[in-house]
């Protein structure tokens, strides 16, 4: 018997140096010096361990190819990740690239040298690519935005529009910056649903044909509700209109979605949508510190005199 201040014949304290060792005997035995405890196994033991591992690992295999998710959905059938969990509205401007058309800044700079010389240095038709590039601007247009509402119902339930509305987001006074302008080449089209942004409360409105424009009817909803069955898709086409002021705005589509009524707000691939009225400085003038007009030959022209040029007021 040993205390813990005793050493072997190394000069080492055992207590220091137990090794522990667990096998079968041969092993242990070939282990060289032993200090500590020793615990052997007969022969059949390590086998037996082997199996029952090699059996859990089989079981947990099966289980892992029962339960791994499939790469890819089964062929000929629809891929649920195609379809909305529910309503999607998407927005499309490219109806606005029609003359007429009109962009505005609060900036006397724009459009800027780099989109005036493009148009400058091409032969081609220009009038829907310029159109195009001021759209991707923070130009808001002028006076009318026509915007194509795509809604996309989800496929496993229907669900139910019961009102467009349009969120103002601000409101300024008509901006004065740089102005460019695509007159009238032809018949001018224009949408059956109009909202008026001037309007205290602004309302989607159904419209019929006047003397010379469309005039509002009625509200659309609630007297009219979309109906969207499951994966069922449809369009509303509004052109929003402003006189007085410069807006900011979205869409907000309420709707119906089993016994829950949602909203889902639109915009602009995360901008607003921006629209502006006319900046007039007298009757049937209009006046900017700078404008182009997109003439004949698909040129921006600097127009003479942008503090006083013709327009409806």
């Amino acid at each position: 018997m040993s205390d813990h201040g005793s050493t072997d014949d190394t000069g080492r304290d055992p207590a220091t140096t137990r090794n522990t060792l667990s096998g079968a005997a041969g092993q242990v035995v070939q282990s060289g010096e032993i200090n500590g405890d020793v615990h052997l196994w007969s022969g059949a033991g390590p086998r037996l361990v082997a199996l029952v591992a090699l059996v859990a690992v089989a079981g947990l295999a099966s289980v892992a190819i029962i339960a791994w998710p499939r790469a890819t959905p089964t062929a000929g059938l629809p891929n649920p990740a195609d379809f909305p969990a529910d309503l999607r509205v998407s927005a499309d401007l490219s109806y606005n690239d029609e003359p007429p058309w009109g962009y505005v800044s609060a900036s006397p700079t724009f459009p800027g040298p780099a989109l005036i010389s493009k148009i400058e240095h091409t032969n081609v038709s220009m009038d829907d690519s310029v159109a195009a590039a001021l759209r991707h601007t923070d130009a808001a247009m002028l006076d009318t935005q026509t915007i194509r509402l795509h809604l996309e119902g989800p496929r496993d339930h229907p669900v139910r529009i019961t009102d467009i509305k349009p969120v103002i987001v601000s409101k300024q006074p008509p901006l004065s910056g740089s102005l460019v302008w695509a007159q009238p080449q032809g018949t001018e089209n224009s949408a059956e649903v109009q909202v008026y942004l001037d309007d205290p409360f602004p309302v989607l409105q159904t419209t019929k044909l006047g003397q010379r424009t469309l005039v509002p009817t009625g509200p659309l909803f609630p007297a009219k509700t979309i109906n969207l069955n499951p994966g069922e898709t449809s369009e509303v086409v509004v052109t929003a209109l402003a006189r007085k002021y410069s807006y900011e705005y979205k869409f907000a589509v309420v709707y119906e979605s089993g016994n829950t009524l949602k909203t889902h707000v639109v915009d602009n691939n995360g901008q607003p949508f921006r629209l502006s009225g006319p900046n007039c400085e007298a009757h049937q003038v209009w006046s900017y510190h700078a404008a182009y007009v997109l003439s004949g030959d698909f040129s921006l022209q600097p127009a003479a005199h942008p503090q006083h040029m013709p327009g409806v007021c």
